[in-house]
């Protein structure tokens, strides 16, 4: 990184941007889906209109139409503001605005999102959506899916800057590695070091979980996380803020984490050079994110390395077109759904290896995998859990020679340890994985 890199350049209330970059959005407003509104009874749909870019439009009708039979509504093309760096079409604070021009001025208003950070030019085009592209596919408490690619990112959560934690005293700082496809890592550098002089630190790489769609490494979910694994196992963590699809389909998010692992290993980083022992490297990720996990594991094995020392599969995301035993009913489809949004172009749909590890036809063999020990965690209420049990159990059987081992919650549902980390469970599963890095 260039000296400075990390110099704050803007410093504002709504986010930040530093001299390498990167930008923290530190306001993400609620996300609003389309419908009729109540207040106004204005009529409001999405239009997809480039789906390999993101790009759609929310169009607005009033029932001002109906009072003059015949007589059409002026048209309102409205584009967002936000310095080109925040805000959306589906924001609150938009949506609710536009619904009150629409139903007072008696136009038919639609409002781009444009591609942000100085992506001025997604001037909007109208053009016909084919029928039932509006259809939902898959409706979660955290995104909605629509038939024609669109996604409504219900839950963004609160993003929180890098720096010093005050609980933990974990330092962290960010790290862009391609300004041009917005990869970039959080390093997080724990205070431990200081106990033993010269000693250096073992070195995790993890992936975020959210179904390749939502969430990020600046996320307070995993800022927080990440604070303590660092802090508790005394590791440096490098944690990797991926493309998501469906803006950037697969393999976007294994590419880029694949990057990132290179540059963690390269010790290019002060940090991972002073203090970062990359011999000692482990990769690790929670239900999408252990799933990346696999795929690193078979990269570093048929691209000559990097050497893994250790992988930690949290609650992976795996699938399948047939169900397996111990697999609910619904848990086919919703998995199908998503892995079809996440990676649209997989020739064998959801039994792609990369989301079927042990598909009967076409999956890499498991003797593959790049690492020496290998630590498969599952709950027992997750939706996942047959999955994760049918992986592990895989590995197991399969030539491999590394070490594999097995943790399973009781009681306890998809990354429950993320919703409450400071739960008794949540401990105990913190506890097995700071002994898997420590080799006990």
């Amino acid at each position: 990184m260039e000296p400075h890199a990390d110099e704050v350049v803007f410093d504002g209330p709504y986010f930040r941007i530093y001299k390498n970059g990167k930008v923290d959005r530190l306001h993400r407003p609620l996300l609003v889906a389309a419908g009729v509104d109540d207040a106004t009874v204005v009529v409001s749909k999405d239009v997809v209109l480039d789906a390999g870019t993101g790009l759609f439009v929310r169009v607005f009708l009033p029932k001002v139409q109906d009072q003059e039979t015949g007589k059409k509504l002026p048209v309102l093309v409205y584009f967002h503001g936000g310095g080109f760096i925040i805000e959306s079409a589906d924001s609150a604070t938009y949506h609710n605005y536009l619904n009150s021009v629409a139903a007072v001025a008696g136009v038919l208003v639609v409002i781009s999102i444009q591609s942000l950070i100085g992506s001025a030019d997604a001037t909007p085009s109208l053009v016909a959506m084919e029928p039932h592209a509006d259809e939902v596919v898959f409706d979660g408490p955290y995104f909605r899916i629509y038939k024609n690619g669109k996604v409504d990112r219900l839950h963004r959560p609160l993003l929180v800057a890098a720096g010093v934690d005050d609980a933990t005293v974990v330092v962290s700082k960010d790290v862009v590695l391609d300004a041009g496809t917005g990869l970039f890592v959080r390093v997080f550098l724990p205070k431990v070091q200081d106990q033993e002089t010269g000693k250096k630190l073992p070195v995790l790489v993890y992936f975020h979980g959210g179904g390749f769609i939502i969430e990020s490494a600046d996320s307070a979910t995993y800022h927080n996380y990440l604070n303590s694994v660092a802090a508790v196992a005394g590791v440096l963590v490098v944690s990797v803020n991926y493309r998501l699809a469906p803006e950037n389909p697969l393999p976007a998010g294994y590419d880029d984490s694949w990057a990132a692992l290179q540059w963690a290993v390269s010790a290019q980083d002060d940090w991972i050079a002073e203090h970062g022992d990359t011999a000692r490297v482990f990769v690790a990720g929670d239900s999408a994110g252990g799933n990346i996990v696999h795929e690193m594991l078979l990269r570093a094995s048929s691209n000559k390395g990097p050497r893994i020392e250790g992988a930690i599969v949290l609650h992976p995301f795996f699938g399948g077109s047939t169900a397996i035993d111990g697999e609910s009913d619904d848990a086919v489809p919703k998995g199908s759904k998503l892995w079809a949004v996440a990676c649209p172009g997989a020739a064998n749909g959801v039994d792609d290896p990369r989301m079927n590890p042990t598909a009967p036809a076409g999956a890499p063999a498991l003797e593959k995998l790049g690492c020496e020990r290998l630590l498969v965690c599952t709950a027992q209420e997750d939706w996942l859990v047959a999955r994760g049990r049918a992986y592990y159990g895989a590995v197991a059987a399969s030539a491999w020679r590394g070490s594999a081992a097995w943790h399973e919650t009781e009681g306890e549902g998809h990354v429950f340890f993320l919703r409450d980390p400071g739960c008794d469970k949540a401990k105990q599963l913190m506890d097995r994985v700071v002994a898997f890095i420590s080799g006990a």
